[in-house]
């Protein structure tokens, strides 16, 4: 898979679970859902596991995911930690 494509899966992924964030689904699924090759939305699911937005679940047979609850306040409180950091970086810098 070339890297515009793998960024194009990554980001439609990220804009359905983040408008449908009661969704279990399967990796099949939501290839389904979202028109791609089942190979390439795995790929962007495990990477989304790994970096926390995704979750993981095994029911019965089934290995589902789903939206992690709060994973928007995460991002945001980091933001919020590097924009504090740099104003006193900048206040620091001015004296």
């Amino acid at each position: 898979m070339d890297k515009e494509i793998r960024a194009l899966v990554q980001l439609e992924l990220l804009y359905f679970f983040r408008n449908n964030q009661s969704v279990l689904d399967t990796v099949s699924g939501i290839s389904v859902r979202l028109g791609r090759e089942q190979g390439d939305v795995e790929v962007a699911v495990k990477k989304f596991v790994k970096r926390g937005i995704l979750k993981e679940k095994h029911i019965e047979d089934l290995t589902v995911y789903e939206y992690v609850e709060n994973v928007d306040r995460k991002l945001q409180k980091k933001r919020i930690k590097g924009i504090k950091k740099e104003k006193v970086v900048e206040s620091i810098e001015g004296l």
